[in-house]
């Protein structure tokens, strides 16, 4: 390449570099500045903590802390409403007893029967 057109892309260059920038610090929620100083000193790649899983590019946002988070999050939520939805309908409870049948000879001595099973229907969740 010849040095002119070299020079003819700086700006080209240098507009990319700072689309990048500004790129980085919306996802990272800093000032584009405080990015320009970080990525001054110059160091090496870091490793990540946990190995990155291969396949899909969107398991890569499995490994993030805030995603899973939000996730939990999520389902805590969704199943607050699905007890809220719950909540709007009379709830309904069975009990009952269980006895073996009176024997002729219990009835003949005169012992009533024990009560059979029991329905018992309200209106509020207590």
């Amino acid at each position: 390449m010849e040095p002119i057109a070299a020079e003819a892309d700086v700006p080209t260059l240098e507009a990319n570099y700072a689309e990048a920038v500004h790129r980085l610090s919306v996802l990272t929620g800093r000032p584009p500045a405080a990015l320009v100083e970080r990525l001054k000193r110059p160091k090496s790649i870091p490793t990540p903590r946990l190995p990155i899983p291969t396949g899909i590019p969107a398991d890569i946002l499995l490994t993030r802390p805030d995603v899973r988070m939000a996730e939990r999050q999520y389902a805590d939520y969704t199943a607050k409403i699905g007890e809220a939805e719950a909540a709007r309908y009379p709830s309904v409870s069975l009990t009952g007893t269980s006895a073996p049948a009176p024997s002729s000879s219990a009835i003949l001595a005169g012992i009533p029967p024990s009560p059979g099973p029991s329905a018992r229907r309200s209106a509020c969740r207590c």
